[in-house]
């Protein structure tokens, strides 16, 4: 039998995932799921549009520019080439030198993922989604601890 339910709550400024932790517990009891019964579990937030209204929780990021030194210093690198959409070698080159130098605990963030052939509207695209790392590590990361904290372990998340 599929079913769906939902639950809305607000959450503070604090972003912990207490209040998903709750909007979990309140869900299971009124609907009368058992958690192991979870197969799916999906989190619509504002999170990382929060974050970028009231600029914090924002990942301090590098932009290529020849010459800088960021080992240590950035969360996420974002990596932007004029003509990346038609050629995107250039990019993929610039992450495996990255990742060498800086190894895989710093995100890199190539704009031909990412956007069309607009530079500008590309580059800032790419360097947003670098910015906001960690502040979307924490959300799933709290999202997956309020699952297990209810019980819910082999669901597939989705967000």
């Amino acid at each position: 039998m599929l079913s769906f339910w939902m639950n809305k709550t607000c959450c503070t400024q604090n972003k912990s995932g207490d209040e998903i932790q709750e909007a979990i517990r309140v869900l299971l009891a009124e609907s009368g799921i058992q958690s192991a019964q979870i197969a799916s579990a999906m989190l619509g937030t504002t999170h990382c549009t929060d974050a970028i209204v009231e600029r914090t929780r924002l990942s301090k990021i590098g932009v290529i520019r020849m010459g800088a030194q960021w080992r240590g210093k950035v969360k996420a690198v974002a990596v932007t080439s004029v003509f990346s959409p038609v050629d995107s070698s250039g990019e993929l080159r610039a992450k495996q030198l990255l990742q060498e130098e800086l190894g895989s605990v710093v995100a890199i963030f190539l704009s031909y993922e990412i956007g069309n052939i607009g530079l500008l509207e590309r580059e800032n695209a790419t360097i947003l989604n670098a910015s906001l790392t960690e502040a979307a590590q924490q959300m799933v990361s709290g999202f997956q601890q309020s699952l297990s904290a209810n019980g819910i372990e082999n669901a597939h998340i989705y967000f």
